[in-house]
């Protein structure tokens, strides 16, 4: 297939929907590392290890010129005509555009759709599940196998699950008598009493310029 794209160096690209990237370093059979960039259902794999900044830069950014793409290296640029492969095949899979114009994508996938059908024909529970103590019977009932808490996300959708929160500090409630005296200490922090030669040794507001005093 022919990725010829019509660009140059001084050629504004745009990456309108880098926010669906999901970068993830793995190690392949030989021990060696890649970068793998996740779009959708698609894989950039990234396996020369002077290409890990390029990729880490892609996930970044939103728009560049199409020739600063070379310095997207920790060390020297990379040359010009090895970047605009990488671009040509980019453009060519829609992931960089030309056009700043183009958005997200507003059709969902086939893989969603297949999910939301599957989903629409899952039977409700009559009741709450409690996932702790016994996830396994649970998940029997869910999914068909006694699976561990462990893969609950994969074959429930993540928003059908609640989620607790642990408060890490216990909540102190003060009796009704305790609040009302710190109510009156408060207000009564709030005046000051100037000297009697003022104000007769009456207590009067206190003002900024009497506290700074």
């Amino acid at each position: 297939m022919d990725t010829t794209t019509f660009f140059d160096r001084g050629t504004t690209l745009f990456v309108p929907q880098r926010r669906r990237f999901t970068r993830h370093t793995r190690r392949r059979g030989d021990g060696s590392a890649e970068v793998v960039v996740y779009f959708g259902e698609r894989e950039l794999c990234f396996d020369e290890p002077d290409l890990f900044p390029f990729a880490a830069r892609l996930c970044a950014t939103d728009r560049f010129v199409a020739e600063s793409a070379t310095t997207w290296s920790d060390g020297e640029p990379y040359d010009w005509e090895r970047v605009k492969g990488y671009l040509d095949a980019l453009v060519a899979e829609g992931i960089v555009t030309l056009d700043e114009r183009a958005s997200e994508v507003t059709g969902e996938s086939p893989r969603c759709l297949r999910h939301r059908e599957a989903e629409a024909l899952r039977r409700a529970p009559e009741e709450p599940l409690w996932w702790h103590p016994d996830c396994p019977s649970v998940m029997r009932a869910v999914a068909g196998r006694p699976l561990e808490l462990g893969y609950l996300e994969t074959v429930v959708a993540v928003h059908r699950v609640a989620h607790p929160a642990l408060r890490r500090e216990p909540l102190r409630v003060r009796p009704p008598d305790e609040r009302h005296g710190a109510e009156r200490h408060a207000r009564a922090g709030a005046r000051c009493c100037a000297p009697s030669s003022t104000c007769g040794g009456r207590s009067s507001p206190a003002t900024p310029s009497a506290r700074a005093g």
